[in-house]
């Protein structure tokens, strides 16, 4: 039993061999873009089968990464017009309870996991034991490619929210997760960034000279 299962086994691999050589494809150790021939190579990653869903890794990645992106494109322009301004009013405001109380919040929201924060928004939000407000998985409503981009009315007068809001609906817990994180970290470097010109010999000379605040 041992040597047929070797022999299968090679059987297998010739069969394999065959069927890399008729596709086109080099060996291991000659595929790709040689930089030093016969030692270093550059190709493609080849980065195996995901075990959850048998489908390869790299077109899950494709999948994933239009995703991601958009998410944080929508992300990152929220925590600078929320923490600058916020960094700079807490600056002007030192030690009120203001700038007190805002640092206090920030470093609270830094200290919940965005793992955590993301099973307790879907657990509350979108449970429909609870609040149900926001959908659970997806970027879009199931009738999504049927809606017109705007809300808006249709020819028999039923109100229909429209694509963009659809979207817009469907990422608003994701983002959440993304942006509260980021609060604390550019909000304290704004505000420490300006406490120190706040203190430079030029701010001082034009408070003298009777400039306002």
């Amino acid at each position: 039993l041992g040597e047929k299962a070797i022999e299968a086994y090679g059987a297998a691999s010739q069969r394999r061999l065959e069927f890399i050589a008729a596709m086109g494809q080099k060996p291991y150790s000659a595929a790709g873009i040689p930089i030093l021939p016969g030692m270093l190579s550059i190709a493609w990653p080849d980065l195996g089968i995901a075990f959850s869903s048998g489908k390869p890794v790299i077109s899950l990645l494709s999948q994933a990464l239009p995703v991601t992106i958009m998410l944080n494109l929508i992300a990152f322009p929220i925590i600078y017009m929320v923490a600058i301004p916020s960094g700079m009013l807490a600056a002007t405001r030192k030690g009120s309870f203001f700038d007190v109380g805002l640092g206090g919040l920030y470093l609270a929201l830094f200290s919940i996991p965005t793992v955590l924060a993301g099973v307790l928004l879907q657990g509350f939000m979108a449970n429909p034991d609870y609040m149900n407000s926001f959908p659970s998985a997806g970027l879009s409503s199931k009738a999504a490619e049927t809606f017109r981009l705007l809300p808006g009315t249709d020819w028999t007068g039923a109100w229909h929210h429209g694509w963009l809001m659809d979207r817009i609906w469907h990422v608003v817990l994701p983002v959440t997760c993304l942006v509260y994180g980021g609060f604390a970290v550019l909000s304290k470097q704004t505000r420490a960034a300006m406490l120190e010109y706040f203190n430079s010999d030029f701010v001082r000379t034009a408070k003298s000279k009777g400039f306002s605040p």
